[in-house]
Parts: C-alpha cells; sequence; structure tokens
C-alpha cells in the first residue's frame, strides 16, 4: 500500500481554533473536569519590566522593540496596556487555550520523548509573521478571544502529564503568567517548557530560562531581511537569545519554517545549519517545518517536499547530527537516528511515537549516548 503523504498544520490549527472559541470545554487529547476552572481569577496584574516616562507614558521593555505607551493604550503585542501610567498585563490569567498532547507536537523530540504534555496559551504576540498559524489568536488582545479560566494545578495533576508547554502565541508576551504557571509546575516536580519567537531582552529572558527546563525556538531565516519580511523584527536579538538559552545549559531545540520565496534558498538554508552548528553546537536538534498557505501568504503553494528534504540534507552535512522533518509524515525524517550506528532508535509517525529502542540515554544497538532528557 502506497504511503498517503500528509501534513498537520491545517488540522491542528482548526482544532485550536474550536477549543479558542468554545472556551476550551473539552480538550483534543481529553476532556476537562468542570471542577478545573474557576471564576476567581484577577482580570490583570500589574506588569513586569517597564519604566515611567514624563506625561504618564510608560516605555515598555520587555522586547526590543521598546515601545512607548500612551494613557489607555496597548503595547505592539496588545497583552500590556498603560492605566493610568502604570502598565498593566492584561493578558494574566487568561489562556485561552489548553490541550493534552505528545511532547513531541512542541516540536522536542529529545526531551521527554513519548510522553504527554499539557499545552497552554494567551493572545497575543510581539511579531508579525506573515505566515501566522494561530494569528486570530497571536494578532488578538486577550480581551478579543474567550479565556479559560483554568487550575492549572488540578489539571496537570488530574491528567497525569509529564510537563507543562506554555506555546501556541508567544510566552514571552507573558511573563507575569508564565511565570506563575512556572512555579506551579516547578512545586508539583512537573518540567517546565517554553515555545517562543525569543524575541526579548536579556534582562527578561533571563528569568525566563530560570523557569524553563526545556526551549524549542523558531529560528525564521537565514539573513536580517528576510527575517524582518517574515516576522517584522531583526534577527540579532533572536540569535542572542539563543545564545544566551545554549550558555544556560537548558536543553534546546530549533525550528525553521521553510516558506517558497522567502527562506527556501539552498544558500541560506545551509548558512542556518553552520549558524546552529558553529554556535549552537552538533548536538542541538533542528527541525525543518513545512509551510502551508495561511494568513497574508495563502497565495504561496506548501514548501514541496524535495526542498524540506534537502534542507535536512543540508543540515546533516553541516555536522548537525540531529536533523528532522516534522510535520511531513510519514517520513524517514520524523525519526531519530544513532549518530554512530546509524539505526532508527526513535520511531515516529509525525509527532506520534511508534517504537523506541534506546537503553535510557543510549542507542539500543551500540550504547551511544545520545543527546537530550530521555525518560
Amino acid at each position: 500500500m502506497k504511503d498517503i503523504e500528509f501534513s498537520f498544520s491545517c488540522s491542528r490549527r482548526e482544532a485550536l481554533m474550536l477549543l479558542a472559541k468554545s472556551a476550551a470545554g473539552a480538550a483534543a487529547f481529553g476532556v476537562l473536569s468542570p471542577n478545573l476552572f474557576s471564576a476567581d481569577a484577577p482580570e490583570m496584574k500589574e506588569a513586569m519590566f517597564y519604566e515611567k516616562l514624563p506625561n504618564g507614558k510608560i516605555r515598555c521593555l520587555l522586547c526590543p522593540r521598546a515601545i512607548e505607551i500612551d494613557k489607555g493604550k496597548l503595547c505592539f503585542c496588545r497583552t500590556r496596556k498603560n492605566i493610568n501610567g502604570k502598565l498593566f498585563a492584561i493578558g494574566y490569567n487568561k489562556p485561552c487555550i489548553v490541550n493534552f498532547e505528545p511532547v513531541e507536537r512542541g516540536p522536542l523530540y529529545h526531551f521527554m520523548s513519548g510522553t504527554d504534555t499539557m499545552s497552554t496559551g494567551a493572545a497575543g504576540c510581539n511579531m508579525e509573521c506573515l505566515y501566522c498559524q494561530n494569528f486570530e489568536l497571536a494578532q488578538a488582545s486577550p480581551d478579543q478571544v474567550k479565556a479559560i479560566d483554568l487550575n492549572v494545578a488540578k489539571a496537570l495533576r488530574e491528567k497525569n502529564v509529564k510537563s507543562l508547554t506554555l506555546t501556541y502565541t508567544d510566552i514571552s508576551c507573558q511573563p507575569e503568567y508564565f511565570f506563575e504557571l512556572a512555579d506551579t509546575a516547578k512545586a508539583l516536580k512537573i518540567p517546565v517548557i517554553a515555545c517562543t519567537g525569543a524575541y526579548i531582552n536579556p534582562e527578561p529572558l533571563k528569568e525566563y530560562i530560570k523557569r524553563t527546563d526545556a526551549f524549542a525556538v523558531t529560528l525564521k531565516a537565514h539573513d536580517d531581511d528576510s527575517y524582518l519580511k517574515l516576522t517584522g523584527v531583526h534577527n540579532t536579538p533572536v540569535l542572542d537569545a539563543l545564545l544566551k538559552i545554549r550558555e544556560s545549559g537548558k536543553w534546546l531545540e530549533v525550528i525553521t519554517l521553510i516558506v517558497p520565496e522567502y527562506n527556501d534558498s539552498r544558500e541560506g538554508i545551509k548558512s542556518l545549519a553552520k549558524w546552529i552548528y558553529n554556535n549552537l553546537g552538533a548536538d542541538t536538534p533542528w527541525h525543518i517545518s513545512r509551510f502551508t498557505p495561511h494568513y497574508r501568504l495563502r497565495k504561496l503553494p506548501p514548501t514541496p517536499r524535495k526542498t524540506m528534504e534537502e534542507a535536512r540534507q543540508s543540515g546533516l552535512e553541516s555536522g548537525l547530527k540531529y536533523v528532522y522533518i516534522t510535520n511531513l509524515a510519514p517520513h524517514d525524517g520524523n525519526n531519530t537516528y544513532c549518530p554512530k550506528c546509524g539505526q532508527a532508535i526513535v520511531e515516529r509517525l509525525a509527532f506520534k511515537v511508534t517504537r523506541k529502542t534506546m537503553k535510557g540515554s543510549n542507542c539500543g544497538f551500540c550504547g551511544e549516548k545520545i543527546a537530550g532528557v530521555w525518560i
């Protein structure tokens, strides 16, 4: 029987939007019981990382945009508002998505592979990615979408997940809520995962790093011009953030969505692979992700299979040990291979682990140590 090629962007996005519109009374991987919800959550909290300016203005110090905010106005990310000369996090305690799913969806393939995570996120983002798959949430204010009054501790215990993932939009816009969620998870001895574009200033990043066990960071293009066209921001702060995460010793995986006509040149992909190898190390997993038409790039075609495979090959040739094709399946690029003996040691159908041949953190065939956090 011939394999059928499929990608996951559309189906997952449709499920996420259904959850958002229904206030996530049920999640795709299991129904939440009513006692996980509480109507007593505060609507907002004074924001972190800002300074007061003359005439009641505020400068936000969370991301490199350094936006000056007039009274009554929102910051660029729409999650922070100047109310009478103080900055408030209006997205505090307002998650609009909750899901229970494989940790591989992060995507994270080397951090507690094969386990389930609780994924959640709130509206707002400090980037303007032309292909955004969750633009109804990312390009909205928390006040414009239905929020979930969720008791996170009860949800984590009831569903017996192995980690908490902050994802869907960009957690770098929500430090007040992220830190509280992370502290809740830590109290339960549950690891915290951050999925982010990492467009953030150094001081806030330090606080994120303290509370996070693993990062999945999107590196969206090989040069600053392409980055600016695709996302509306420059790439230097993102590269700096990646270096700081690597220096911290926290687990890191990198994701690049290959977009036709924007970041799909062979030389550009080779440049990205070399940067990851030279700056983050050969053991850093790199996920090549397939573009499907969304948001402002609906007229572009999906990324060709050949382009994806050539990108993966470029990554391997650069010296990276673990290069994946994540949202195109079935494909050999979904699997983890031992860099020494070449055997498939974790086999996947996209985000689902179908077979695992490892002994702890080692290859089950030759005993080679495999980078990552394995259970």
